[in-house]
């Protein structure tokens, strides 16, 4: 699984997936998304 993008923070995201490098760029809470096909 890795990483493909990041996205806004939604009510019931897991705060374990947050990246934190763009949260504390912007004003808004991001989290990263995965690709979930196996690699």
């Amino acid at each position: 699984m890795s990483v493909s993008s990041v996205r806004e923070y939604l009510p019931g995201d897991s705060m374990r997936w947050i990246h934190w490098p763009t949260t504390a760029r912007c004003d808004e809470t991001f989290v990263r998304t995965f690709d979930s096909t196996p690699s």
